[in-house]
């Protein structure tokens, strides 16, 4: 919710995660991308998307969402 609120009118927020524990995989990051998604929806981010990007050892995945250029 910090983010969303220090972030200007129509701008939008990256987050990037790729799990590096032992043992990690692509569902892992999957896992952990859709967990942000839903953190950036529920601080009032717009048009949460998911996005892959393969990558070795493990899947890297960013998600993104805008804050409205409304008052919030």
């Amino acid at each position: 919710r910090g983010l969303h609120d220090r972030l200007r009118p129509d701008g939008t927020l990256a987050l990037t995660y790729q799990p590096r524990h032992a043992g990690a995989n692509d569902a892992d990051a999957r896992e952990g991308g859709a967990r942000l998604a839903s953190l950036m929806s529920e601080a009032g981010f717009d048009g949460v998307r998911i996005e892959v990007l393969p990558m070795a050892p493990v899947d890297a995945v960013c998600v993104l969402g805008r804050r409205s250029g409304r008052s919030a």
